[in-house]
């Protein structure tokens, strides 16, 4: 689960409540659930959508509408299908990013214009951090890899189904990783051309 927060200052939760209901209808997502104007959920995004990270990847969101003094707090929890749950796992910070973007109209249409160039630096992702934890599941990947291939020949046939399985997870390691590693790449590419 991720959780995004977000005031909106001088109004109401009345207000706040219609907003994110067109919002959803714009998204077509299908409200679950409903309580004005203090709580809904959602469902959004596409059941064939593979990668639990994307955008428009299956997915629950929780809205939590809370009247602060003269503001309001509108709390986001997303929650991925739980056939998506471990891939966002592996990708949280891709998810993370992607699902903040996608937030970003609704904090526009809620009066924070600065929300669409915001959509990446809030909340706080380290694309470095990424990069760097997608190169140590390269490695990991290449090790077990190793590992498998070495203990199969070494030991024939008597383990060869568990070595096969060390390949394997080597190989989704390798493949994962890689993944992270190029998302993380693009990420700060985009970054450093954002920056003046």
């Amino acid at each position: 689960m991720i959780t995004f927060e977000h005031r909106v200052p001088e109004t109401t939760t009345g207000r706040v409540y219609p907003i994110i209901e067109e919002w959803l209808g714009s998204q077509k997502a299908k409200v679950k659930q409903s309580q004005p104007p203090a709580f809904i959920e959602a469902s959004h995004g596409r059941s064939l959508q593979p990668m639990g990270w994307k955008k428009d990847a299956k997915k629950t969101i929780i809205f939590n509408i809370s009247q602060e003094d003269r503001d309001v707090l509108v709390r986001v929890e997303l929650k991925p299908a739980s056939l998506n749950a471990s891939d966002v796992r592996s990708r949280i910070d891709q998810a993370r990013a992607n699902w903040n973007e996608l937030l970003s109209d609704l904090w526009f249409r809620l009066g924070d214009f600065q929300a669409p160039q915001q959509a990446m630096v809030n909340p706080p992702v380290s694309w470095e951090l990424s990069r760097k934890k997608g190169i140590r599941m390269v490695y990991s990947g290449i090790v077990l890899m190793v590992l498998g291939i070495l203990a199969t020949i070494i030991f024939a046939s008597t383990l060869a189904l568990v070595f096969t399985g060390l390949i394997i997870a080597g190989v989704l390691a390798m493949t994962n990783g890689a993944m992270i590693v190029r998302s993380a790449k693009k990420r700060l590419v985009q970054q450093e051309q954002a920056s003046p």
